[in-house]
């Protein structure tokens, strides 16, 4: 049944750009395009409602209107909480369906009537408008690599900013995750994610709370010390899953953070933890998590971790003793957590994030500096395994116009110096029996 709305609201004022955060702008009126007869009639979002007096803001975050090219009106409606197949709904007369104001009909009731641009609605997808007989139904794909579980919602706006970041990566390591058996888990709060998912957790935080007197990155001369618990905790990847609630706790504070319209964080958040996947891609744990069926005879190469691999952990260390000391700092996160598997994973996580476009043009050119070898040892060996092929060309003209293609070459005394650090990495590790949480840092990664 078509949701009931007043017309008369809708008729008067001006379109709200619906964006990361509801900006006011007057969005041009496309004409409908000319449609053959019974093939979908191509049309356009003319303006996004978000007006808490022309829609009900506790139940909807948007109403789309659509352009039929006839005298019927139609709008796509943004449910406000929200899984996968319910994020949108439809708004629209019966009457004037009836009296053949909106679609012409099809024929064939499996092919949709109408296809709706998400353009005018900030959104890269496409709307799906099917004739049901007595209405109309709405399809819009989100990506498969997504699962918001059937006892907990997330505000549509967060999940439509995750789908459409990992819209923007590439198709191939996308459809690679998926066959995996790998997930990007949405929910609510930590209590729908962590807790659910791992109820000791919740154990551990109780009896590891924070410690204002520290910070939740405490540096100390041969690495740092990360403070935070589970309740902290931002975001992680852990046995085949990417895990990110809405909400979690600040450090140090009950203060709750709302990822709601922060699409920098998202885009951020996404790419490094996917960075993670690509990481743990063919480990001897990758059987791990949800559905140990899947990917079984899909090895790319041996059973470490990529950033375990020796090229990498060389590349790694010197990257790091020739690091500049104030980009060093800013870096940390990303080379000084000590674990069964080093900190290197952060750093590998974080240029994989870079690579992928979801860090800031500054974010990026932060870490490529930071670690130019490292970055070159990703881009030539790691990321094609995935059929992504980044020239020095496409990351200049995409990602980092500074980029630089830094030869790995090992002189005597790195060679001596990265040889022991290896050395130590790998005494102190346990390759292929890795279970530690690898979790995204909270507030934002140092080094953005």
């Amino acid at each position: 049944m078509p949701i009931q709305i007043d017309r008369r609201s809708f008729l008067t004022v001006a379109g709200l750009g619906l964006g990361y955060k509801f900006i006011e702008s007057q969005l041009p009126v496309a004409l409908a395009a000319e449609t053959l007869p019974n093939e979908p009639k191509k049309c356009n979002i003319t303006e996004i409602i978000t007006e808490p007096h022309r829609i009900e803001r506790d139940k909807f975050n948007a109403y789309f209107k659509v352009d039929t090219g006839n005298d019927g009106w139609f709008y796509i409606v943004q449910n406000k909480n929200s899984r996968t197949k319910n994020v949108f709904d439809l708004a629209y007369d019966k009457g004037e369906k009836k009296a053949g104001k909106l679609f012409p009909p099809t024929g064939d009731p499996s092919k949709p009537v109408a296809v709706i641009s998400g353009n005018g609605g900030k959104l890269s997808g496409t709307f799906k408008i099917y004739d049901t007989g007595d209405g109309y139904s709405v399809k819009y794909e989100i990506s498969p690599l997504i699962n918001v579980p059937s006892h907990t919602t997330v505000d549509s706006r967060f999940l439509l900013d995750v789908d459409e970041t990992i819209k923007g990566l590439p198709l191939g390591m996308v459809n690679d995750m998926v066959a995996r058996g790998i997930e990007v888990y949405l929910a609510k709060n930590i209590e729908d994610s962590y807790y659910h998912l791992y109820p000791s957790w919740q154990a551990y935080d109780r009896q590891h709370p924070n410690d204002p007197s520290k910070p939740w990155l405490e540096m100390k001369d041969d690495g740092c010390i990360d403070h935070r618990n589970y309740s902290n905790t931002s975001a992680l990847y852990t046995q085949k899953r990417v895990v990110i609630p809405q909400t979690h706790y600040e450090y140090g504070t009950r203060k709750l953070y709302d990822r709601v319209g922060d699409f920098s964080w998202t885009r951020h958040t996404v790419g490094h933890e996917i960075g993670h996947a690509v990481d743990n891609y063919n480990s001897n744990d990758y059987h791990l998590g949800m559905d140990s069926s899947k990917g079984r005879d899909k090895r790319k190469g041996n059973e470490d971790w990529y950033s375990q691999e020796s090229d990498f952990l060389t590349a790694f260390e010197i990257d790091k003793q020739r690091m500049d000391p104030e980009i060093k700092k800013k870096v940390a996160y990303s080379w000084c957590r000590k674990s069964e598997i080093g900190g290197q994973v952060e750093g590998f996580a974080n240029i994989i994030s870079a690579f992928l476009g979801t860090e800031s043009k500054d974010g990026a050119g932060l870490l490529f500096s930071a670690f130019p070898r490292s970055s070159e040892i990703v881009r030539e060996k790691f990321l094609p395994k995935f059929g992504v092929k980044l020239t020095i060309a496409d990351i200049r003209e995409k990602i980092y116009p500074g980029y630089q293609k830094i030869a790995f070459e090992m002189p005597k005394k790195d060679k001596e110096k990265a040889a022991l650090a290896l050395l130590e990495i790998m005494t102190n590790s346990k390759p292929g029996t890795i279970n530690s949480v690898l979790a995204e840092q909270s507030p934002p990664c140092c080094g953005r």
